[in-house]
């Protein structure tokens, strides 16, 4: 399966929403060439959970493209993991879109759009990718992801090997990473926020990949997550759509520490800032 072929042309236009980085982005895919997409992203800063500036984002990208939302034909939601708030969001705007117009919508999970994003121009091939995304409450959403490109460009394959998992930063090579390389120097791309919002992790999960026989590379690019990468994983899942209810992937149900649990993870991350 190809993420671009003339049969995906049915899916255009398509909209993609996400919420989880530091503010709202949106991307719209219209019909180029050969049925390829045309993707245009806008990303704006620092209005994280604010339905009014996805809103407004969602109606300026479809105006300045001349796409009326009746026209839509696909709808592809970021679902988490990721800040709750945001998630809902996200969720209910796309969910309200599509009951009001009639268009599927897809899932797509941020591990998998974010190892996109890492591996953006790159040559083709099979590359693997640890994503970790900062998690509160001294914790690291994390998953290794599985991808491939194709020698046209599409997108081959994208699957986490392993179900994504929550933990402290300490335990997240453990519980999401990818073991031991299987060949010396094999590649182990790096992505997700956690790594520059959780102190001492980068230095921590370094560690550990080398010590693991991986040669670790940090990807430009691959640090906030962008709407125009759930765009080209919902294309490649387009087949999947539907007018379903599409909901937060939770991969943990607590979402407030309690007073002693505040203070151990503030030990915890005051211990990591000084290691």
């Amino acid at each position: 399966m190809t993420a671009y072929s003339d049969s995906f042309a049915a899916v255009f236009p398509a909209l993609a929403l996400s919420c989880s980085a530091q503010g709202v982005s949106v991307a719209l895919a219209t019909s180029g060439a050969g049925g390829r997409p045309v993707i245009e992203c806008w990303h704006e800063p620092d209005t994280a959970g604010r339905s009014d500036a996805l809103l407004a984002a969602v109606d300026g990208l479809l105006r300045a493209n001349g796409v009326e939302p009746s026209t839509l034909r696909l709808l592809c939601a970021e679902v988490g993991p990721g800040p709750f708030t945001a998630l809902r969001m996200t969720c209910s705007v796309t969910q309200g879109i599509s009951l009001a117009m009639s268009v599927p919508c897809v899932e797509v999970w941020s591990t998998e759009a974010l190892a996109l994003q890492a591996v953006a121009g790159r040559d083709p091939g099979r590359y693997r990718v640890l994503v970790a995304v900062d998690a509160r409450m001294g914790e690291v959403y994390a998953a290794t992801v599985e991808i491939e490109i194709a020698h046209d460009g599409a997108l081959q394959q994208v699957v986490e090997s392993g179900a994504c998992a929550v933990g402290p930063p300490d335990q997240i090579w453990g519980l999401a990473g990818p073991g031991r390389a299987l060949e010396g120097g094999a590649c182990l791309l790096i992505a997700g926020n956690a790594f520059s919002l959780v102190p001492g992790f980068r230095e921590r999960l370094a560690g550990e990949a080398t010590d693991a026989g991986w040669r670790v590379e940090w990807p430009a690019g691959a640090t906030v997550l962008r709407a125009d990468a759930v765009l080209r994983v919902g294309l490649f899942r387009a087949g999947a759509a539907s007018l379903e209810a599409v909901a937060p992937r939770y991969v943990r149900n607590k979402v407030a520490l309690d007073v002693s649990e505040q203070a151990a993870a503030k030990a915890r991350a005051a211990q990591a800032s000084r290691a």
